[in-house]
């Protein structure tokens, strides 16, 4: 419970910090934002936004009939770990993680790219040039999980998600120009002409209800069972593993009870949806600032801080553990330095975990270290 305890406190202090200026359009999804890919500060690695200006009819109907694209241009990604313009690129990009790898619909119009490739018109387009044929093209997974899913659901017109692509197809040439550098890492993102703006996703209502729509069924949901962390009695919320994968809830070997179907959510580990929320904006937190996933090679490791007294003095914290996985992690001769300087109202929670298709696989947590421990392993080492 103190790792779980631990994400829970960051996630406390982090929407203590975004209510006091949350837009209220954005205050009940906030804690279910996420960025589409991580924030690099080096220059020459920094990831690109590749942006499609659509133009529609009206920006403000129920329903945006696309008319087609005004142009494609290339803008630098977040490479600053500011707290504000962090926030502010999770609201314009409106952007999370589907529910699983097969999820066949996404939260916004925000496509990964990914690294460009040695042939990126290709990779685009598919081998053969007929991407519809090629499961496996950019073209093909663009079209099948952003586009023609907001097609269907009503937030683009009928034929909307054809014309998009057509045209895409005339300008791949362009795209592939831009998706080169095999050092960066590309999102694709989708927004709307507005008399020569870009609006992002997040700027336009329709996006926004679009997103709560689809977060209603993934997150929450009708339960009847005492949250695990608040002890108070849930009517709604979900399980654990909406927030950490590290469990295969379906398996017998793992989960009692699931061969009669009755109670799983009571046999796991259920949090109502205030819960949920904050444990989401602490996973944020957790990945943003408290992540290392360079040291080892296909190992992640959280070092999350947790004061015993309190958390009046966390922001503080987090700046020293910042800059001890930053630097730290990945200098032996100084692995526990910054660490072991703190004082002894405070303990540390180590998670060591791979990520494995849809699943995080944990492989150690060590949870409530004090300094004291890191300086007598600072001086071993």
């Amino acid at each position: 419970m103190g790792f779980l305890k631990a994400v829970y406190e960051l996630g406390k202090v982090e929407l203590g910090s975004k209510n006091k200026s949350a837009e209220p359009y954005f205050s009940d999804i906030d804690s279910f934002l996420q960025l589409p890919m991580p924030i690099i500060e080096d220059d020459q690695r920094q990831g690109r936004e590749i942006r499609i200006w659509l133009n529609v009819r009206d920006r403000d109907a129920k329903c945006l009939e696309v008319t087609g694209i005004a142009k494609i241009d290339l803008k630098d990604y977040l490479n600053s770990n500011d707290a504000d313009k962090i926030n502010e690129t999770k609201q314009k990009m409106l952007y999370r993680e589907p529910p699983g790898s097969s999820t066949q619909w996404r939260y916004s119009p925000v496509y990964k790219l990914r690294k460009a490739t040695a042939n990126p018109h290709s990779a685009l387009l598919g081998k053969r040039g007929t991407w519809r044929d090629d499961n496996d093209s950019r073209y093909y997974k663009l079209y099948k999980t952003v586009l023609k899913p907001l097609e269907d659901i009503g937030v683009f017109s009928s034929g909307s998600a054809d014309l998009i692509m057509s045209e895409l197809e005339e300008k791949a040439d362009r795209i592939a120009e831009l998706w080169k550098d095999k050092k960066r890492s590309y999102i694709l993102i989708f927004g709307i002409n507005d008399n020569g703006n870009f609006l992002y996703p997040g700027e336009l209502g329709i996006f926004r209800n679009h997103f709560k729509s689809r977060l209603e069924p993934n997150i929450g949901g009708k339960m009847s069972a005492t949250c695990s962390l608040c002890h108070a009695k849930a009517e709604s919320g979900a399980n654990l593993d909406k927030i950490f994968k590290f469990s295969t809830f379906d398996k017998e070997s793992f989960l009692p009870g699931i061969k009669d179907g009755h109670g799983v959510r009571e046999k796991v580990f259920p949090l109502c949806d205030d819960c949920i929320s904050v444990m989401s904006m602490g996973r944020e937190v957790l990945d943003g600032r408290f992540f290392d996933r360079q040291t080892i090679p296909n190992m992640n490791i959280y070092v999350v801080p947790e004061l015993i007294f309190g958390n009046a003095e966390l922001d503080d914290v987090a700046v020293n553990v910042e800059n001890f996985i930053k630097s730290g992690l990945k200098k032996a001769e100084r692995l526990f330095s910054y660490l072991a300087k703190q004082d002894e109202i405070l303990v540390y929670h180590f998670v060591f975990w791979e990520e494995n298709q849809a699943q995080e696989q944990l492989h150690v947590m060590v949870e409530d270290v004090p300094p004291s421990r890191l300086k007598c392993l600072e001086r071993l080492w």
